[in-house]
C-alpha cells in the first residue's frame, strides 16, 4: 500500500494568511485531519487538528466535543461548550 492509496485527492491549500477560524472550519467541513500552507507555490508548513486542539487549549477554553457519530473527529454543530475561536 502506497500512500497514493489513502491520501486525500485534490489538495486542499491554505496561505499563511488564512485565518484559523477558517482553517477549522476546512478541517471540519471536509473531514480532514490537516492542511498544507502553501506561499508563491512552495509548501512552508501544515496547520493539523492537534495543532488547533493545542491552540485553543493554550487559551484556557475547553476543548469542542467529539462528533458522536465520529469517534475522535470534531464537527463544526456538535453540542458542546465551543466558544472563541472555535465558534465563528
Amino acid at each position: 500500500m502506497n500512500a497514493s492509496d489513502v491520501m486525500s485527492s485534490p489538495v486542499i491549500t491554505v496561505s499563511p494568511a488564512t485565518p484559523v477560524p477558517e482553517i477549522a472550519r476546512f478541517l471540519l467541513q471536509r473531514r480532514i485531519s490537516g492542511v498544507p500552507v502553501v506561499e508563491q507555490g512552495q509548501v512552508v508548513g501544515i496547520v493539523s487538528e492537534a495543532d488547533l486542539l493545542r491552540l485553543h487549549e493554550a487559551d484556557g477554553l475547553p476543548a469542542p466535543r467529539a462528533a458522536p457519530d465520529a469517534p475522535g473527529r470534531l464537527r463544526a454543530d456538535a453540542p458542546g461548550p465551543a466558544q472563541g475561536r472555535w465558534n465563528t
